[in-house]
């Protein structure tokens, strides 16, 4: 059976297992898992709603060609690259 201290990135000497002060992770409760979970949805929900939002705009400044899709989404694709750049 593994331990916290196995899976530590110094398990290869036993001196380092012993004196390491590794943590076990805290777990969460099923309201906080809920609450998140309710969080990322609405999150990715809104997301949807302003892409297709964008869509409608830029559709009306270019018409509804290929060059107002690769603008919205890449606008999109940028947005979520610099957020997971953020955090």
């Amino acid at each position: 059976m593994l331990s916290w201290q196995g899976l530590s990135p110094c398990a290869s000497s036993s001196a380092a297992v012993e004196g390491s002060s590794v943590e076990k992770p805290s777990s969460l409760n099923k309201y906080e898992i809920g609450v998140a979970l309710t969080l990322v949805f609405f999150s990715g929900f809104s997301a949807l709603m302003y892409q297709v939002l964008w869509m409608k705009q830029i559709g009306l400044l270019f018409g509804n060609t290929s060059q107002a899709t690769g603008a919205t989404l890449t606008s999109f694709f940028a947005g979520l690259a610099a957020g997971s750049w953020v955090l």
